[in-house]
């Protein structure tokens, strides 16, 4: 997703809320046979897009805004084999409780970021780590 421009012609609006506007599209990998879709949202807010990145990008302030996760590890930080422009990348994995009848959920995902225009593009995708092998939780 990193490597796309923002504004492709296949993204359909799906809602917006306390202007942050969420847009989908079937994952390209899917071939259109699971309906697993990649998820766009785009936002404006009153501060810097930096601060609002360093934010957001810092593990530790996730527990500040997420009430139901129990874990939130780094497995692999990539450093050294990234190509410009992307300035960071790391496998992480996360585990949430969720409310009752909701059944707890986790997940392995790579994240990435780049600059963009004044701005931060991130990108996140679900993978998997021999590290983190399956578990009775949703995936």
């Amino acid at each position: 997703l990193l490597a796309e421009e923002p504004v492709e012609p296949n993204w359909e609006y799906v809602t917006e809320v306390e202007a942050c506007a969420m847009y989908r599209r079937i994952a390209p990998e899917e071939n259109n046979a699971s309906g697993i879709y990649t998820v766009r949202t785009m936002a404006n807010f009153d501060f810097s897009a930096e601060t609002i990145f360093n934010f957001i990008w810092n593990l530790d302030n996730r527990k500040k805004f997420d009430a139901y996760i129990n874990t939130l590890d780094v497995i692999v930080d990539i450093k050294d084999e990234l190509d410009e422009p992307v300035k960071a990348c790391d496998v992480l994995y996360a585990a949430f409780s969720m409310p009752f009848p909701i059944t707890g959920r986790d997940f392995v995902h790579i994240r990435a970021w780049k600059e963009h225009e004044g701005g931060y593009l991130t990108s996140a995708k679900s993978t998997t780590h021999p590290d983190r092998p399956d578990t009775s939780n949703v995936r």
